[in-house]
Parts: C-alpha cells; sequence; structure tokens
C-alpha cells in the first residue's frame, strides 16, 4: 500500500519524526511538531468521514488543561458544551451523530458538509463566537 493508507483505504496516523506514514505508531505529544500531528490526525479524521462535532469537541477539549476538563466533567458543563456542539434536537447534526453511533458508520462527504454548515450557521454557536474572530482574514 501507499505510504499513509493502510489497506482499507483510509489514512493512517503519522509517527513523530517519521518519513512515512504508519498505522502502529501514534503521534508522540512531547515531541515539538506535536500541535501539527494533532492537525494532522484532525484532517485524517475529516477525510475517514468522522462527524464534525467530533472532532470539534476534541480540538476543544486538546485546548484545554486536564484539571479544566476534570472540573468541567464534574460540574456537568461538559456536556452543556457538547449539547451546544451538536444542536438542538432534529437538527442535521444531531441526526447525522445519532446515525454514526447507532449504525457506527462513516459519514459521506455530503453529510460532512451538511453538519458542517448547520454548525456554521447555528445561532447559538455564533452568539458565543469569541468577539475579535474575524473569519475573512
Amino acid at each position: 500500500s501507499a505510504a499513509g493508507h493502510t489497506s482499507n483505504g483510509k489514512i493512517a496516523p503519522c509517527a513523530s519524526g517519521a518519513t512515512s506514514c504508519r498505522t502502529s505508531s501514534p503521534c508522540d505529544s512531547s515531541q515539538p511538531q506535536s500541535f501539527a500531528h494533532k492537525r494532522i490526525r484532525a484532517v485524517q479524521r475529516k477525510l475517514n468521514g468522522s462527524h464534525p462535532g467530533d472532532i470539534t469537541l476534541d480540538d476543544l477539549k486538546e485546548s484545554m488543561s486536564p484539571p479544566v476538563i476534570k472540573e468541567l466533567k464534574a460540574e456537568g458543563f461538559l456536556s452543556s458544551v457538547e449539547d451546544i456542539v451538536f444542536g438542538p434536537q432534529g437538527c442535521d447534526r444531531q441526526r447525522l451523530r445519532e446515525q454514526v453511533q447507532v449504525v457506527g458508520s462513516a459519514l459521506s462527504s455530503e453529510e460532512q458538509v451538511r453538519a458542517l454548515v448547520d454548525q456554521a450557521t447555528d445561532p447559538n454557536i455564533l452568539g458565543r463566537t469569541w468577539a475579535g474572530w474575524m473569519p475573512f482574514a
């Protein structure tokens, strides 16, 4: 198989410092390239059909320290963040999440786009966006 692809066609994770991708070596977060490897893993998940909301939640969690995550879980705030990311009952993001959880299948490109558009136009998320965010820049 070509470097970076597994036998089932999915994109394989890269090892730190590796010149090619292999499925046996996860990224080492102690390496200085850790941020780049996390971004590469996020792209791999997108290409493999992960739900955009799951990727968003993981990105949010990776930006917080473990004690903060533990406190958010203990106080029930993490489930509130999850509710915001996946939207209200009946929206596309919620239906697609249930499809992934129940069926266990990857989302198609079209389904990922629907979830992303739904997430990008959700007033509840837009109202919480950082005031200095400049998406046009």
